[in-house]
């Protein structure tokens, strides 16, 4: 599996972790895990924008006979996120252990010097 991250060695990398980070950085190598580890990086952090509904308005429909599940649920469909530092934090050298890993991005050139988005 290392082997298949080679031609990504030196290219610059998305990574977004399951605690809704985003980290952008130059790949640097792997460990035998695979943990990935990113020069200099940045550190973005995703955060929840709820729905334009009032708590009164989500108690009103909980007394209307929706469960307490049902809710939770409906308002974690709705709910979308944003980031919350635009302009990122720099954070140097970091290793991003696999586990947390939700999605890696590389932007490589493609035909016509466009640049193409591969995950």
């Amino acid at each position: 599996m290392a082997d298949q991250l080679t031609p990504f060695l030196r290219q610059i990398l998305r990574i977004t972790t399951t605690d809704n980070r985003i980290f952008l950085g130059t790949l640097a190598g792997t460990d035998q895990p695979l943990n990935l580890v990113l020069v200099n990086a940045e550190e973005f952090r995703m955060v929840p924008v709820y729905p334009n509904s009032a708590p009164d308005r989500m108690q009103t429909i909980h007394e209307e006979g929706e469960s307490q599940t049902d809710r939770a649920g409906r308002v974690a469909h709705e709910t979308e996120m944003r980031l919350e530092n635009v302009d990122g934090r720099f954070v140097g050298q970091i290793l991003v252990p696999w586990k947390m890993i939700a999605k890696v991005e590389a932007s490589i050139a493609g035909q016509y010097g466009s640049d193409e988005d591969y995950s």
